[in-house]
């Protein structure tokens, strides 16, 4: 399979933060160097159109990184496609993240910060997060928390599973449609939803 690679360093004021909207691909986000974020980029040109397929990474005035896919295309049978992009993320242990991909798995390991994660079509996953907010969304796909501290915790998916193992939390809301819920660990004394 053909690929083409980006690589992107920045440095970054302290809190430091990500957005990352990706459309078909993964998003994986995990505890690198202090003061800087790299962004590795793997696109993959055979599983789409590439050309209509463009993305940009930058960094905005506040020191923040944005990275965003978009897919240019006026077909209206939908025959065309984007095609995939995989983004490998290494940020600093206190970082912000807010991660989106429409098809594909979000992943995030060691990072310390509010964090909002979303899939449409995708598993969402995170261990080693500790977390005063916490808001993890998918439309289809299963949730995995492992080893997690955090005041605030939303856990929801309509067609998936919840796994949350080592967990303490004070507020919790997990949720599911079609699905079953599975926790393990310590709640604090604030409201606690399942459903």
């Amino acid at each position: 399979m053909t690929t083409e690679t980006y690589d992107y360093t920045f440095e970054v004021g302290s809190p430091a933060k990500i957005i990352i909207k990706n459309i078909r691909g993964t998003v994986n986000v995990k505890q690198g160097n202090e003061k800087e974020i790299k962004v590795h980029v793997i696109k993959y040109p055979d599983t789409g159109n590439s050309d209509e397929t463009k993305f940009e990474v930058t960094q905005q005035e506040d020191t923040s990184i944005l990275a965003t896919v978009e897919f240019e295309s006026n077909d209206l049978l939908r025959i065309r496609k984007p095609c995939r992009l995989d983004f490998i993320v290494e940020v600093p242990e206190n970082c912000q993240v807010k991660a989106k991909s429409v098809s594909g798995k979000v992943e995030l390991q060691n990072v310390s910060g509010n964090h909002h994660l979303k899939t449409v079509s995708g598993s969402v996953s995170l261990s080693g997060v500790k977390a005063k907010e916490l808001t993890i969304k998918t439309v289809s796909g299963s949730l995995k928390g492992n080893d997690i501290s955090c005041d605030d915790a939303t856990f929801s998916t309509v067609s998936g599973s919840v796994k949350l193992s080592e967990m303490a939390i004070d507020q919790l809301s997990a949720s599911t449609v079609s699905g079953s819920i599975l926790f393990d660990g310590s709640l604090g004394s604030g409201r606690h939803d399942f459903g």
